[in-house]
């Protein structure tokens, strides 16, 4: 699975935000901070103010594999990280399924993590999902809970996860869930039958949510039965209090196109998905590539995507209003100057979107921020080498972090008072952490 995403190359996101005054990155040095040496497909966030930047990622220690926790300081430095997992060798990752951490309103920090089993005669691990709370800034974290409502059943799918938390302090996080699918194979199974692809359930999308602060979380809630088995999710919930889940979805023939679901009652039920653009992408296989999704302060939401379909192949984003009216999409970045296979999108307050792309070269990746101006995507400049970037931005403040081959790599940005004039944004130096 992993080796079939390696391949697609990766791409993914980044922002920050154009005020009144737009100025030019270049003008400004870029530092990069090494965060790890040995890790995998770190994520990242910001606390409630934005000056404290939260990574997380995978990384194996002595031959156990954990779940690490990094937080900034006021000089820009950041601290020696933290296990997150209680439980020794208590974690696993993908491309598709890394660690995310989110803060609450309180600035309570949570961090959410697959963990796997192998099962004989499945064909790749069984997972489950735990959530970690901290709410002393990161020192130290809760014994890991599981999230999905099944983890004591027979052991079957729980990934391509994704995290958000409202400002009433409650937790989503929904996944790509495959206990019906594996049920109908294995009771095939039992009865001596084979079964194929056609008679097979596909995997669900279920939403769970916790109202306790993460001590606890409800009976998961189906979403849609028809879901892509291999791509992520993506959630957002918006200030009238609305959520919103992103992810590729099994149209007749094969058809595998980005949708968006809407829940106007807290999560309890959701209306049926809404296809962002008809792309038409026929393809008999999982392309490892989910949505990124965004809701901006006017209650807009903002998706990119890749699609396959031959002819048209690329990264695509389109906005789209509260009702799930979407207006049409446009290809990301200019594509004779970069090609992006992922793509991520953020956007900040009275500002427009920013980008990060990962495109591929003859020598590994490079990301490449972006932004749309006056209806065009404009490349602002190049980040370096690296691949699945994960970013945060909230007030003046900006996160990015990404993969260097093994090494987890930061770049962080602070402005002060200084919304609109993103050339004089402060770079902080940071030695390499052993």
């Amino acid at each position: 699975m992993n080796r079939f995403f390696f391949r697609f190359a990766g791409l993914v996101w980044l922002v920050m935000y154009i005020g009144a005054c737009q100025s030019d990155l270049n003008t400004t040095q870029t530092v990069i901070h090494t965060l790890s040496k040995n890790g995998s497909y770190p994520t990242s966030a910001l606390n409630q103010s934005g000056d404290v930047a939260y990574v997380v990622w995978m990384e194996e220690v002595d031959g156990e594999p954990g779940i690490y926790f990094t937080s900034s300081m006021p000089d820009g430095s950041f601290k020696q990280p933290v296990i997150v997992n209680h439980l020794p060798g208590d974690a696993a990752t993908g491309s598709q399924a890394p660690p995310l951490v989110a803060a609450g309103p309180n600035d309570e920090i949570y961090v959410v993590w697959q963990v796997q089993k192998d099962v004989e005669g499945r064909r790749f691990p069984a997972s489950n999902l735990r959530l970690s709370s901290s709410k002393d800034g990161g020192k130290t974290f809760s014994p890991a809970i599981f999230v999905n409502d099944d983890a004591k059943e027979f052991p079957t799918g729980h990934t391509f996860h994704s995290l958000a938390v409202g400002p009433d302090g409650t937790i989503y996080v929904a996944w790509i869930d495959s206990r019906l699918r594996d049920a109908a194979r294995r009771e095939a199974a039992a009865k001596g039958k084979k079964t194929s692809a056609q008679k097979t359930p596909d995997p669900e999308i279920r939403v769970a949510r916790s109202s306790d602060g993460g001590r606890s979380f409800e009976k998961s809630v189906v979403v849609d039965r028809e879901a892509c088995p291999c791509c992520k999710t993506a959630i957002a919930i918006g200030g009238n209090g609305n959520i919103y889940i992103s992810y590729r979805k099994v149209f007749s023939g094969n058809i595998r196109d980005i949708v968006v679901a809407q829940s106007t009652d807290d999560g309890n039920t959701f209306l049926d998905p809404v296809r962002v653009a008809a792309d038409n992408w026929e393809f008999e296989g999982c392309p490892h590539n989910g949505p990124y999704l965004v809701v901006d302060e006017s209650e807009q939401l903002h998706v990119t995507w890749f699609t396959g379909k031959a002819g048209f192949a690329g990264n695509y984003y389109a906005t789209g209003s509260s009702d799930l009216v979407f207006n049409g999409s446009r290809r990301l970045a200019p594509a004779a100057q970069i090609n992006p296979l992922r793509s991520s999108v953020s956007v900040k307050q009275h500002a427009g979107p920013l980008f990060v792309c990962e495109a591929p070269q003859d020598s590994g990746s490079a990301l490449f921020l972006t932004s749309l101006e006056a209806g065009n995507f404009r490349i602002i400049e190049e980040l370096g080498q690296g691949a699945y970037p994960s970013h945060a931005t909230r007030g003046n403040h900006l996160i990015v972090t990404w993969l260097d081959n093994q090494e987890v790599k930061a770049y962080r940005r602070s402005a002060g008072n200084q919304v609109a004039e993103l050339g004089q944004l402060n770079f902080y130096q940071n030695d390499n952490l052993n």
